[in-house]
C-alpha cells in the first residue's frame, strides 16, 4: 500500500510539475514552447530512467551518507545548540539554513567542475535538450558525493539529516524550475534568486559561459565570488557539451568510471615516460 501511494504522491507531483511548466513555457515562448521534438521526448524518457534507477538502488548510495554522519557524531565537533534557532522566528531560521546550505553547495558544485570529479557530474550536464526532467539527470555517485558534503558542511549548525533533506527538497523543486525552458530572467531579482534564464547559461555550450552560474538558489554568491554570467536570454543556446554520450543510458551511468580509468591511464603513461 505504500509503494502505491508514493507512486501516486510521485505521478501528482510531477503532473503539477509538467502543467506548471507548461504554462509558464507558453507565457514567455508561446506555441513554440508545445512543441515537443523526437530528440526532446527521447532524452526526457532518458531522463525518467535514470530517475528510476537511482530510486532503485538508492539505497545502496544512502550507506555512505549514513557512515558520514556517524563518523561525524563520533568526532563529537561542537555544533550550535537547537536552543539557538529556537529562540529566532522560523522563517528567519528557515532563511538563514536555505543561504548555508546553497553556499555549502555552491562550493561543492565549483568543486565538481574543476577537478577530478568532472566525470561524475559530466552526466548532468549531458543533456543537449534541457528541460525540467534534465534536473532528473544525475549519477547516483554524484548524489552521494554531494550528500556526503551537504553533511559534513550544515551538520555543525546543529541539522539532522532529514532537515538536510527538507533544504534539498525545497532546493529540488526549484532545480525543476530553473532547467525548465522558460524565457524568465526575474528581472530586478535576477541575482537574487536564479532564473531558468540564468541556469540554462550554466548549462550552455558556449565557452564564455564555461564554469558559470555555479548557486543553485541565490546567483549572488556568483556575483560576490567572480562567476556570474547572464548577458542575456539562453532560451536559444546549445546545451550539453563536447564528446558528451547524449542520450546513451548506459554510456552514461559507465562514464565515470570510463572517464576515470582514462585519466588513470594517462597519468601512468606520463610517469613512465619521465627519465
Amino acid at each position: 500500500m505504500g509503494d502505491w501511494s508514493t507512486f501516486l504522491f510521485e505521478l501528482k507531483t510531477y503532473l503539477f510539475l509538467f502543467g506548471s511548466v507548461t504554462v509558464m513555457a507558453v507565457v514567455t515562448r508561446g506555441r513554440a514552447a508545445l512543441k515537443w521534438s523526437g530528440d526532446l521526448k527521447f532524452s526526457a524518457l532518458v531522463n525518467v530512467g535514470i530517475l528510476k534507477f537511482n530510486a532503485l538502488f538508492g539505497i545502496i548510495f544512502l550507506l555512505p551518507l549514513l557512515w558520514v554522519q556517524n563518523s561525524y557524531k563520533a568526532f563529537e565537533f561542537p555544533t550550535i545548540s537547537s536552543q539557538f534557532w529556537d529562540a529566532l522566528p522560523t522563517p528567519l531560521t528557515w532563511l538563514i539554513l536555505l543561504l548555508a546550505y546553497d553556499f555549502v553547495l555552491y562550493w561543492v558544485h565549483r568543486w565538481l567542475h574543476n577537478s577530478w570529479l568532472w566525470p561524475m557530474h559530466a552526466v548532468h550536464h549531458s543533456d543537449e535538450n534541457l528541460h525540467f526532467l534534465s534536473w532528473s539527470r544525475a549519477h547516483a555517485l554524484e548524489t552521494a558525493f554531494i550528500g556526503s558534503c551537504m553533511i559534513i558542511g550544515l551538520t555543525w549548525m546543529g541539522l539532522s539529516i532529514s532537515e538536510i533533506a527538507l533544504l534539498a527538497y525545497v532546493k529540488a523543486m526549484h532545480q525543476y524550475y530553473v532547467h525548465s525552458n522558460i524565457d524568465w530572467d526575474h528581472g530586478p531579482f535576477k541575482k537574487i534568486i536564479a532564473s531558468p534564464q540564468y541556469h540554462r547559461w550554466h548549462h550552455a555550450d558556449v565557452k564564455a559561459a564555461y564554469d558559470k552560474n555555479f548557486a543553485s538558489i541565490f546567483p549572488f554568491y556568483d556575483v560576490m565570488f567572480g562567476t556570474y554570467y547572464h548577458p542575456h536570454s539562453a532560451v536559444d543556446v546549445p546545451t550539453g557539451f563536447p564528446e558528451s554520450p547524449k542520450n546513451d543510458i548506459v554510456a552514461l551511468m559507465c562514464y565515470p568510471l570510463t572517464q576515470w580509468y582514462k585519466m588513470i591511464k594517462s597519468r601512468l603513461e606520463q610517469v613512465k615516460s619521465k627519465p
